[in-house]
């Protein structure tokens, strides 16, 4: 494309180009060339920053070039309102992608627009032609304006925003700038502008039929990448709108409404010579508002009036104009709760009404009218001080989606609208919205959260350049995180994340934009009194926000030039996923400035109100979908006895101290030799301690490497030593970085090493005098509060701008620093080495027990071996082993281990490993000897996805298996699982530890282990002698890791003697992993070695995803039908059935599945009734009745029914509606026999309250019919089919019978 500067724009939604601003002076001139095929378009945009309303517009309205501006100031202008000006070129039409050549020349009063050859102007009745500031215009926009707020914050006519993108090319285009003069400008920034013309979007052919590239109704664009789809008025998303979407229905119940109104701001209004307003409802009132929209004088409104569809136009000094239209349902009535489509077109001259296809039309007339004008719309309502008297219609209650305005060049997405009310923002919005259709939930969105360790996960919050959030909250707990929104570090984007914390009852704002962030203390006094409610509202525009608690602002500015919060993840509520325990690693990265992360303290309160951008997010129905992973950690509803005084009872015993908590209570045992929940742990028995004099000193790994800003720290010790450590921590990547605890001569001595600054304090005094103490250490940031025995004893600020600890271990009772510093007193280094001798009873870090693995009761393992396991796992992690895996890829692959670090395997007989795969049965590793001297051998298997541990010496054979995990969960899962096999210094008996759960072979006891023996790893090859018991063992297919023998780790590759089929690395991650979008429609992903596989059997479709229909067959008489008959030796009986059915059908009543049973009584059927979908069976003792009353399914559209019962308990499922659950209530369930004379039994059994819970011999399951009236209420004879079905039936499964696949594929019933 030849030209000066010359761009071509694709047209996807949110493009534009960016030039430098046009200088004015008392001549102005623009002009450029445009050719595009479009009729309706953004051309041009720019303004005077909103400060007098002024602005350029030019767009494409209905093929011709139209021209919108307003100039001046309110000071000189002659009337009371300075006017918009528009000019339309009526006799060129631009829409033929032909290279048009256009001039806008302004001077003075006079204004020239020029197309082509065609002249139109415009004489000014003003004094004033001042345009703007060139410090406060904006810059010039072509082909689009920016949806970003703060690339283009406020405007003149902010309703440009949401026009049509320019799609075609644009060259020569020239003005005046500053300094330069008028010359052609350079393009600044871009979007969506394209390198070449080349159409992507042709329809492909494929067996005669033309196959586009945007499914379900997207709109195709070409970009550089190749086409690219426009989703926004679908029901779909993704990158070809192929996968259904959650958000695109507003729910509205009656308080809500949604909209704009420009009504303040002349400038504001829009222009245009027609209207299209389109919408889809589903509702079951007869009399509603669904949308209005103009000015006060001249509007049109869209209402439901006694279950019709109404459509109302009004002109200032003309009478109302009307059309109605009633449903041709038999019903005549659109508040059927079925979805409606109604699109309205209007012109001055015309109206037109559509709805469901079924249309109507009328003329008007408005003579002193030449434009429409639009000022403000509203959907689902209006609000109460909006003045027009004739409009007095109830507020909407119902769901409404695809609603699309367009006006010329403007189109707007109310959808999209929804979640930017908030601020200055035009946008008006009230009551509860919710991106969804539903009925309003059983429950308010009032959550208690009760554990501090569970989270609710919200959508993710679209505020990348403005955006609001607000909450209320009710707790008493000082400490906890309530809110966190992040993404993950990056070089380029930096790291922005926001959150709300309780620090010591005050409330705390985190936010960072990627170029640093700002910690806010949002509150003057604390808010966790547990009396009130206190509500919390934060905007933000850019770089800047305010924070408003309880009515009390407070302002905001974050640093450096980043002025967008861009996260892609789900806002956590609550807690976040940190590590739960000592040994739990889980990589989730929350920043230091969150200090409850690190401190692991979740929120423990009530928490109600939560809007994002001012819509509610649905917690209820959130809560319910995330249930079984909150437990009882969260629960609907807030507690009434919060300001209950739970220690007026006095239930602390020991002295310790009570202190009132959210709905409890705690003890403070800290001035108490007990401990446990009330200070009693340790009256029948001693409490739980270390003996340092015994035991070697405890260290503990973190499982994450932290940085913190906040610790807590508390210990409870006994010593008579006058000079020990008590804590100390260690950094691999800050070697300066240090907290370190010191017992001298009776006095508490701590040192905070931070990167460039060292500080000391010290407070207690006697305190080795072999009494029980306990001390806590509190850090805030710069805020150290120091305590002991309970009692506060200082409060420090530490004079250090960098306070942030790397942190990666912890150590009771000895230094982790081998050298002594510089910067600690000489008495200070002269304790280094000096161990704790004494008693410990606690130790805790932010939390983790330091003490926990080697308490004296601990059963799993001696302290002796926790603890070099602890420093062999600090040391391998210094090394950063990167090889530490491999992967063996076929199952005969093995690797043979025969070293001198085997030798000595007796003296320490300890075996650990990790590993992962997906064969359920196989050989892990074996010791195999072929000395005749030594008949001990070993090996570690998987059988049925546990794992065996085999010892056998002299003729003996003792062999333990793994705990079974809850749930039915297994070890092939393909996740990373740990091994470990020791023996007990004491007693001799083996220690078999599979992720933490221990099982003990104590048959072992006093046996000296005499390994003398070659090691495999996988696989046992068939020529090695001693290898016969595990011959018929598959050798093993997947990852092992960090394979340790005595205290040695081992690299296989490297010390191994023989290898076969084994290589570096576990590779099977570069293989397609499950997840729960790999398969659609509630398919279940298979994971396999290296690939997946979707299960489509109970979803109704098939493919690859389970993405396509699955057999589908056309039921068209009433006397036919489609069944299957067991063979009689073969007829089972069942207390579990699963199926799935899929059809489209219009009519109401029809057998979609029958199960007949030779036991008299006996079925099962699948039916509908008016519409409605019903299930019926009897299994020997009642019937049993589930119906959906919900929603028509008879609407022709596809359904996928997919049903289980269990013994009489029934789950439905309909489509991507809530499960319906059934279950017979209080009985007695009892599995009954299945013979001839079972009837006679089962009316025996049902005799009481027994509930019999199985269908007894199945002999024909009959598809879209039924041989019997077993599921009617009054049961008839009649044709020997009864209830046929008419329509589509798809998919069909009946405890694995597809039914359809097998008539199809020929099989004989």
């Amino acid at each position: 494309m030849k030209g000066s500067n010359a761009i071509l724009l694709s047209g996807v939604p949110g493009s534009y180009a960016r030039y430098p601003k046009w200088m004015h002076t008392f001549e102005n001139q623009l002009s450029l060339d445009f050719r595009t095929k479009q009729s309706n378009a953004m051309l041009l945009y720019t303004d005077d920053g909103g400060v007098r309303g002024n602005f350029y517009s030019l767009t494409i309205a209905n093929r011709k070039l139209q021209l919108d501006f307003r100039l001046g100031d309110e000071l000189n202008y002659l009337s009371s309102e300075r006017p918009v000006i528009t000019l339309r070129l009526n006799d060129v039409e631009v829409s033929d992608y032909r290279w048009h050549r256009l001039t806008l020349f302004q001077a003075w009063e006079n204004v020239k627009l020029q197309l082509d050859d065609t002249v139109i102007f415009k004489n000014l009745n003003q004094h004033s032609f001042v345009f703007g500031n060139l410090k406060t215009n904006s810059d010039m926009f072509i082909g689009g304006v920016p949806k970003d707020t703060y690339l283009l914050g406020t405007m003149s006519s902010p309703l440009k925003r949401h026009t049509i993108p320019f799609a075609g090319g644009v060259k020569n285009l020239l003005y005046r700038l500053h300094p330069q003069g008028v010359t052609s400008p350079q393009l600044t920034e871009s979007f969506g502008t394209r390198e070449s013309n080349d159409d992507y979007c042709k329809p492909t052919t494929h067996l005669g039929k033309e196959n586009y590239y945007c499914r379900n109704g997207g709109i195709c664009y070409s970009t550089n990448e190749g086409a690219n789809c426009d989703c926004s008025f679908t029901d779909f998303q993704g990158r070809r709108c192929e996968h259904a979407r959650s958000d695109s229905n507003l729910s509205f119940n009656g308080q809500e409404l949604i909209g704009y109104d420009v009504s303040n701001n002349s400038a504001a209004i829009i222009r245009f010579r027609s209207e299209n307003i389109t919408l889809s409802f589903k509702t079951t009132h007869g009399r509603a508002l669904l949308y209005i929209g103009g000015d006060r004088l001249n509007y049109i409104q869209i209402a439901l009036d006694d279950a019709a569809v109404v459509a109302t136009s009004k002109f200032v000094g003309t009478e109302k104009r009307i059309i109605r239209i009633f449903s041709d349902y038999p019903s005549s009535r659109f508040d059927d709760d079925r979805w409606h489509t109604v699109t309205v077109f209007r012109t001055l001259t015309l109206m037109t009404l559509s709805v469901d296809n079924v249309q109507d039309e009328i003329r008007q007339y408005a003579p002193e009218i030449d434009w429409l004008v639009n000022s403000f719309a509203y959907l689902g309502g209006i609000p109460k001080d909006t003045n027009i008297p004739e409009i007095e219609v109830e507020n909407f209650r119902g769901c409404l989606k695809k609603i699309k305005y367009e006006a010329d060049a403007h189109l707007i997405n109310f959808i999209t609208l929804a979640d930017q009310g908030y601020g200055q923002s035009i946008i008006r919005s009230a009551g509860d919205l919710t991106f969804s259709c539903s009925k309003p939930v059983t429950y308010a969105d009032v959550f208690s959260f009760n554990s501090g360790q569970h989270y609710i996960t919200l959508p993710k919050w679209n505020s990348v350049a403005s955006g609001s959030l607000s909450f209320q909250l009710r707790t008493q707990e000082l400490d906890g995180l309530i809110l966190y929104h992040g993404s993950l570090p990056t070089a380029k984007t930096g790291h922005d994340y926001f959150a709300f914390e309780l620090i010591d009852g005050h409330l705390f704002m985190i936010i960072n934009l990627g170029s640093g962030y700002v910690r806010l203390q949002t509150t003057a006094e604390k808010i966790t009194d547990g009396t009130v409610w206190h509500s919390v509202m934060l905007e933000r525009m850019g770089r800047t926000g305010t924070v408003v608690v309880d009515n009390i602002k407070t302002d905001f500015s974050t640093p450096g030039v980043s002025a967008n919060l861009i996260i892609e993840g789900p806002i956590y509520l609550g807690a976040v996923p940190w590590p739960r325990n000592e040994s739990d690693f889980v990589d989730f990265h929350v920043p230091y400035p969150i200090w409850t992360a690190n401190l692991r303290k979740g929120y423990i309160g009530c928490l109600k109100g939560v809007r994002i951008n001012g819509i509610s997010p649905n917690i209820a129905s959130l809560f319910q979908e995330q249930q079984s992973d909150i437990k009882e950690g969260i629960s609907h509803g807030c507690p009434t006895n919060m300001n209950k005084d739970f220690c007026s009872s006095s239930p602390c015993k020991n002295f310790g101290r009570c202190e009132n908590g959210f709905n409890s209570f705690r003890c403070d045992c800290s001035v108490s030799a007990m401990e446990g929940q009330f200070c009693d742990k340790g009256i029948i028995r001693e409490p739980e301690f270390v003996d340092f004099s015994m035991d070697n000193a405890p260290s503990l790994l973190l499982p994450k490497s932290i940085e913190s800003e906040a610790e807590t720290i508390e210990c409870k010790f006994r010593s008579n030593d006058e000079r020990s450590v008590l804590l100390d921590t260690k950094s691999i990547k800050s070697p300066d970085h240090r907290i370190l605890l010191l017992l001298i001569k009776g006095e508490l001595e701590l040192h905070f090493n931070f990167e460039d600054s060292h500080h000391i304090f010290n407070w207690g005094s006697n305190l080795n005098d072999d009494r029980i103490h306990t001390m806590r250490i509190k850090r805030r940031g710069e805020k150290l509060l120091l305590f002991l025995d309970g009692k506060w004893e200082h409060n420090y600020f530490l004079p250090s701008s960098k306070i942030v600890l790397d942190i990666d271990e912890i150590a009771a009772g000895h230094s982790l620093h081998v050298t002594s510093s510089s910067h600690f007193t000489a008495r200070a280094n002269s304790t280094l080495g000096e161990r704790f001798r004494g008693q410990m009873i606690k130790m805790l870090f932010n939390d983790y027990d330091v003490l926990k693995n080697v308490k004296r009761r601990s059963s799993v393992e001696d302290p002796l071996v926790k603890t070099i396991e602890i420093r062999e796992r600090y040391k391998i992690r210094s090394r950063k082993a990167k090889y530490s895996s491999v992967t063996f890829k076929k199952p005969n692959a093995y690797a043979m281990i025969n070293d001198e670090r085997l030798a000595n395997i007796g003296t320490n007989y300890r075996i650990s490993f990790k590993f992962r795969t997906l064969s359920s049965s196989s050989v892990l590793l074996a010791f195999v000897t072929n000395s005749t001297h030594s008949r001990d051998s070993a090996s570690l298997e998987l059988l049925h996805g546990r794992i065996r541990y085999t010892y056998s010496f002299s003729s003996r054979i003792e062999t333990v298996l793994s705990s079974a995990l809850p749930d039915e969960q297994v070890l092939n899962d393909f996740k990373w699982h740990s091994v470990l096999v020791h023996q007990k210094s004491l007693g001799g008996e083996h220690y078999l530890v599979v992720d933490n759960r221990s099982t003990v072979m104590d048959s072992i006891q006093g046996h000296v282990v005499n390994l003398d023996a070659q090691l495999y790893i996988g696989h046992v090859p068939v020529d090695v002698f001693g290898s016969e018991r595990l011959k018929d063992v598959p050798g093993f297919h997947g990852c092992i890791s960090s394979l340790r023998i005595g205290s040695e780790y081992l690299d296989i590759l490297k010390d191994a003697m023989e290898t076969s089929g084994i290589v570096k690395g576990c590779q099977a991650g570069s293989y397609a992993r499950c997840s729960s979008k790999q398969c659609l429609n509630r398919g279940k992903c298979i994971q396999k070695s290296n690939s997946i596989k979707c299960d489509c059997s109970m979803t109704t479709y098939s493919g690859e995803r389970c993405d396509s229909p699955g057999t589908t067959y056309m039921f068209d008489s009433s006397l036919s039908a489609i069944y299957f008959e067991y063979p009689q030796s073969i007829r089972p009986s069942t207390n579990r059935d699963e199926m799935a059915i899929g059809f489209r059908t219009r009519q109401a009543t029809a057998v979609l599945l029958s199960v007949q049973c030779n036991v008299d009584g006996d079925f099962f059927t699948v039916f509908l009734k008016n519409g409605h979908l019903h299930v019926r069976y009897n299994l020997g003792s009642r019937d049993h009745y589930v119906g959906f009353s919900d929603a028509l399914l008879n609407d022709d559209k596809h359904h996928a029914i997919i049903i289980y019962r269990r013994e009489a308990n029934l789950t439905l499922y309909i489509d991507n509606r809530e499960a319906v659950y059934y279950s017979p209530p209080g009985d007695i369930l009892l599995s009954r026999i299945s013979t001839e004379d079972s009837a006679e039994k089962a009316s025996t059994c049902f005799s009481g309250d027994m509930e019999l819970v199985t269908l007894n011999m199945q002999w024909r399951v009959t598809v879209g019919a039924s041989f019997n009236l077993l599921h009617h209420m009054k049961r008839r004879k009649r044709d020997r089919i009864y209830d046929g079905y008419s329509g589509f039936m798809s998919g069909v499964n009946f405890n694995g019978l597809m039914i359809l696949d097998m008539l199809a594929q020929g099989c004989s019933f």
